[in-house]
């Protein structure tokens, strides 16, 4: 028989659970009724209220809708902290690992798939080596580390099984690679320390340590002499910013089910003299690069685009000694990598991976660099987009 202690509690969590109820239609009521003013509006007066619909949105009423939709951050940080409150370590497709960290599940991607991928970098590298020019492929770690995955009870995720089939297939084939999830295991250090709790995306310090392996090996393979002050890193200061960012898995899940999270911005301790060669402009690594300041004006959704947006950009940098020319197609993971690659040398060039025709004939005839390094989180982009076709494209001209 249980007692009327046990009794009284139970009751109490059945009226908790009540209330977060009501409180919950009430505001979706609220949300809505206001909502159906703003979308009326929205149709009757003419005003283009959004002018970013397109056809993968779905149909464009309810993506209309959606965008007038009045307090949607509001609400689903009300349905975050609802399932949080219930121990629901999922939500809109977004897990919490045992270790707090949020991310999303993969699923095996067929091996002839990947194999097939392998292929088209193994294209690319011999056509590549043909002209000289040295070659390193780089595999940034997905959230969820392949020696510690951390899921919860119930859950499967195959990005790391994925990866290794892929990897595997690089090597059979001979070309050069760095898998940085082994580089983080074996020395000991914990993935996720170097990870954004609410985002996908490695922190700076994460993207340092990745530098220095991509700097070893360009110095014994690609002939690059690179300052070892640059891949020292107590030459450079770091600035914490507290409840800075929000990441994507944050986003889907609200603040109350995600938190907020500080980060951390490193600034060489040396004068540096770059020039953006998108625009032209000139100054320091702070003032061209990675812009910091940008953090205080509170744009927690977009932190990590905006801060390190500019290293999507070429440089040539005038304080270097160094008289070398690389060349760095990358994914978003590189935005934390690519401001301490652009200071080891005199000429930076980059392209976003996501589109490999880029990387042409004509291009790489162009620039001809010292060295192409292609760096991406394969975990993203393994059997889900085009970031795979550079025999097609090189094999086509």
């Amino acid at each position: 028989m249980r007692s009327p202690h046990t009794i009284g509690r139970e009751e109490m969590e059945k009226l908790q659970y009540k209330i977060l109820a009501v409180i919950f239609v009430v505001a979706l009521v609220v949300f809505a009724a206001v909502t159906d003013y703003n979308y009326i509006s929205y149709y009757v007066n003419d005003v283009v209220y959004n002018e970013k619909w397109v056809p993968d949105l779905g149909r464009k009423n309810e993506t209309d809708y959606m965008s007038c939709f009045f307090g949607k951050e509001v609400l689903i940080d009300l349905n975050g902290g609802v399932q949080r409150l219930m121990g629901t370590p999922e939500m809109n497709e977004v897990v919490r690992l045992q270790n707090g960290h949020l991310t999303g599940m993969k699923v095996a991607i067929a091996e002839n798939r990947l194999i097939e991928e392998a292929d088209d970098i193994t294209y690319l590298y011999h056509y590549l080596k043909e002209r000289g020019i040295p070659f390193l492929y780089v595999a940034a770690p997905d959230k969820i580390a392949k020696h510690d995955k951390e899921l919860p009870i119930g859950y499967a995720d195959s990005t790391n099984e994925n990866l290794d089939i892929f990897l595997e297939e690089l090597k059979r084939q001979g070309v050069p690679y760095i898998d940085m999830r082994d580089e983080f295991f074996d020395v000991g250090m914990d993935q996720y320390d170097y990870f954004f709790l609410t985002d996908h995306h490695w922190t700076m310090e994460g993207g340092f340590y990745a530098y220095t392996k991509i700097a070893e090996w360009l110095q014994e393979n690609a002939g690059l002499t690179i300052d070892p002050m640059l891949t020292d890193i107590s030459n450079y200061s770091f600035t914490h910013y507290d409840n800075a960012i929000v990441g994507s898995w944050g986003q889907r899940t609200g603040k109350l089910f995600s938190g907020t999270e500080g980060i951390d911005i490193l600034s060489p301790e040396f004068h540096t003299a770059l020039t953006r060669t998108s625009d032209g402009a000139q100054g320091t690594y702070d003032e061209v690069l990675v812009r910091a300041d940008i953090i205080e004006e509170n744009h927690p959704q977009h932190i990590y685009d905006l801060v390190f947006g500019y290293s999507y950009s070429g440089f040539t940098n005038q304080e270097t000694e160094s008289d070398a020319r690389i060349l760095m197609a990358c994914d978003s993971f590189g935005k934390v990598v690519n401001p301490f690659l652009i200071l080891s040398v005199k000429q930076f060039d980059v392209i976003e991976s996501y589109y490999p025709e880029h990387l042409n004939k004509e291009y790489i005839e162009g620039v001809h660099p010292d060295a192409i390094i292609l760096m991406q989180c394969p975990a993203n982009n393994l059997g889900v987009d085009s970031s795979y076709t550079y025999e097609l494209n090189l094999s086509a001209e």
